[in-house]
């Protein structure tokens, strides 16, 4: 059984997501209908949408293949997460993925791991095609793109040195120390090794397949801001596109932006909805 404080900060963070929801729902939808005309394009927006979070949830499953969690209970997990990112700013529904998967999985460093490792996937793609659109003129760096790549270039580092750095730091603890401060050094040296064969054994020969993934959910969001602005007469430039992609850290900052999270987040509850009642039913069949 879950326990009672685990659902607690659920709900907790569940009501506060709706909240904003609602808001930017009826924001989305009040601006929406001053329109001039809704194109046919506008319905392919809705299909992008779906394809880009089924390519999303695959790649985290994908990574979290070794974990054996059931498709069920990371589909719960996967959907709620998705819509909680979603909607509030700065990234903090991955804290809370974070927490879900940790709950699930019973280890909290695992989640960490497995959320970092998708988020560094997720990431590449993106800023290959920022930086591809800026060198041409299209668009410019803006913080949030700096941000990324620092986190690109801190994690790419890291793991590139991590052998070397350990096999370094291991034999001069063993040589030079024997005070306690030595031996506690060893046992981090050892766990952080630990990690770091986790960490491979995520990604072994599935590199490029994440890649390919990554890049295709970005192409089809990208379609799919594109199809829901055009659909709606207004046009879309490559610059708007790095205008959302600074939005899904600060928050929407547009009535596109607003619009697009709106549909996306309306999507996702009714996918919510339809994985919790499924739940709900088959459990419900059991205890009979």
């Amino acid at each position: 059984m879950k326990s009672k404080k685990y659902y607690g900060i659920n709900i907790s963070i569940f009501l506060i997501t709706i909240g904003i929801f609602i808001r930017v729902l009826k924001d989305s939808f009040s601006w929406l209908s001053i329109q001039a005309y809704i194109a046919p394009i506008f319905f392919l927006s809705l299909i992008s949408i779906l394809i880009v979070h089924s390519i999303k949830a695959l790649r985290l499953y994908f990574i979290m293949l070794e974990t054996r969690l059931s498709i069920t209970s990371f589909l719960r997990v996967y959907v709620k997460t998705t819509l909680v990112n979603l909607v509030l700013p700065f990234k903090l529904g991955e804290f809370f993925r974070m927490y879900c998967l940790g709950h699930e999985l019973k280890s909290f460093k695992t989640s960490i791991l497995l959320i970092l490792v998708d988020r560094y996937f997720d990431t590449i793609p993106l800023v290959i095609l920022i930086l591809g659109f800026t060198l041409l003129g299209q668009g410019s760096l803006k913080g949030v793109v700096i941000i990324l790549i620092g986190f690109l270039v801190v994690i790419t580092i890291a793991y590139a040195i991590f052998p070397s750095t350990f096999a370094y730091m291991n034999r001069f603890l063993i040589i030079n120390t024997n005070s306690e401060r030595g031996l506690i050094g060893l046992k981090l040296l050892r766990k952080m090794r630990y990690w770091y064969f986790y960490i491979q054994d995520l990604i072994k020969g599935r590199e490029l397949i994440l890649l390919i993934l990554s890049s295709l959910s970005w192409a089809m969001e990208y379609i799919a801001l594109y199809s829901l602005i055009r659909g709606i007469g207004h046009m879309f430039s490559v610059t708007d596109f790095i205008t959302y992609m600074d939005s899904v850290f600060i928050g929407s900052i547009s009535e596109y932006i607003n619009l697009y999270i709106g549909i996306s987040a309306a999507i996702l509850v009714g996918i919510i909805a339809v994985v919790y009642g499924k739940s709900f039913v088959v459990r419900k069949r059991k205890s009979v």
